[in-house]
């Protein structure tokens, strides 16, 4: 019997453990998380192509519909650990000392995959972790709660008002209701360096609160912005924040690549999937991660049993096919994936800086001072806002259609011939 061990019971291992466990129930297969309980309660929003090319199982694929659209990360966690039991798949809480100890501990593991995010011990310390990195924006996470349901403020009638009477571009995410009738609200505030640095030190894990004392370490624009829009949703849309839920957390948006995925080490192969292979910002990650999970899966079971792929090569006119392991095809496109995603995100950086720069000249524009309290916005204002957004929308555009580098071309349609076909 073949036996997997994952580093990680976040949403990515579990989707990829339960997938391989489909593919073949023979497989032993033993998940490790420090956690006893989920940390993250955020939103994140999953594309439905996410999970296309998903094993078939018709009791998974209702799971998986489930779960779409804008959900409770914890939501997503609780749902796939509870599936991922009920075909035998071991879950066991255990913090990691050394991947060296890992493999001396399970010499019957014929695989290792890290799940285990971002900061992951096995790319660091089996892949040495050698990524590339490039830090594209820095942000204010606000995180809370309201009563009942929630959604959005709609960008062409209700969210001109918080935009201009804010210091800064503010871009919202707000979940479904869940079960104890609460709904999970995300605001993005996007800042400049020096205002990150008044927040740099909350993280999610410890983060600011919304307290006169936690209010006196932030920038006092970035208070102002939160303020502002706090207010407008309380009455555009009646929202009624429940007490304490409050959370406000720097993120540096970055964009960064292992530069291998898969190595053989300590005598064991090691695989990595979701952040630890790569990350892109956006609410991108989660669903990269699914979709090399999908692959990861398959290429496991025909790994484990032995079979072979063929890759077509070409040189000089001549072209012929070469045997590799299935392994090493699903290093090649988790790299097709995650460059074309970083060239994406990149773009939706620059565009996101164009559009924040037109909303702080329409603010000068309508003598809006950020010292004194916001009064509602002229009908002019709104035209403005409206003629400037348009403005940056089309200089996105611009940029892309005349990118210079053609490679993002090439690796678009790659990635959709070969991954999302």
């Amino acid at each position: 019997m073949s036996k997997v061990v994952m580093v990680g019971a976040g949403p990515v291992g579990l989707y990829t453990a339960i997938q391989l466990k489909l593919y073949d129930p023979s497989i032993k297969i033993q998940i490790l998380e420090k956690y006893a309980q989920y940390q993250r309660k955020h939103v994140v929003k999953i594309d439905k192509a996410s999970f296309k090319d998903s094993h078939p199982d018709p009791k998974f694929q209702a799971l998986l519909q489930s779960l779409e659209g804008t959900v409770p990360t914890q939501k997503i966690e609780e749902s796939l650990k509870e599936f991922a039991c009920t075909l035998g798949i071991e879950i066991k809480n255990e913090t990691i000392a050394s991947c060296e100890e890992l493999a001396k501990n399970h010499p019957d593991a014929d695989l290792f995959i890290g799940a285990d995010g971002a900061h992951s011990i096995v790319r660091k310390e089996i892949f040495e972790d050698k990524k590339s990195k490039q830090n594209l924006q820095y942000v204010a996470e606000v995180k809370y709660e309201v009563q009942g349901t929630s959604r959005p403020l709609s960008l062409w009638s209700e969210a001109y008002d918080p935009l201009l009477k804010s210091n800064h571009l503010v871009v919202e995410h707000v979940g479904k209701k869940q079960e104890n009738d609460k709904t999970c609200v995300s605001l993005r505030v996007f800042l400049d360096k020096n205002a990150f640095q008044t927040i740099k030190s909350a993280n999610f894990k410890n983060p600011y609160q919304w307290t006169s004392t936690d209010k006196q370490k932030m920038d006092s624009q970035l208070v102002q912005t939160i303020e502002v829009w706090l207010k407008e949703r309380e009455k555009i849309l009646g929202d009624k924040i429940v007490d304490g839920s409050i959370k406000i957390s720097g993120v540096k948006l970055n964009v960064y690549q292992s530069d291998e995925v898969v190595l053989e080490k300590h005598n064991k192969t090691w695989a990595l999937v979701g952040d630890a292979a790569f990350g892109v910002p956006y609410f991108r990650s989660l669903n990269n991660g699914l979709v090399c999970a999908n692959v990861l899966a398959k290429k496991i079971y025909s790994t484990l049993h032995n079979e072979q792929e063929t890759v077509n090569k070409s040189f000089l006119g001549i072209k012929w096919q070469q045997k590799v392991s299935p392994l090493q095809k699903y290093s090649e496109k988790v790299k097709e994936i995650a460059q074309y995603e970083s060239f994406i995100a990149k773009l939706k950086a620059t565009g996101l800086g164009v559009l924040g720069k037109h909303l702080a000249y329409a603010r000068k524009a309508l003598f809006i001072d950020s010292t004194q309290d916001r009064n509602e916005v002229s009908v002019g204002g709104r035209l403005l806002m409206f003629g400037m957004a348009a403005a940056g929308v089309g200089y996105m555009m611009h940029k892309a259609i005349n990118a210079n580098n053609p490679e993002p071309k090439k690796v678009k349609n790659n990635v959709r011939r070969t991954v999302y076909k």
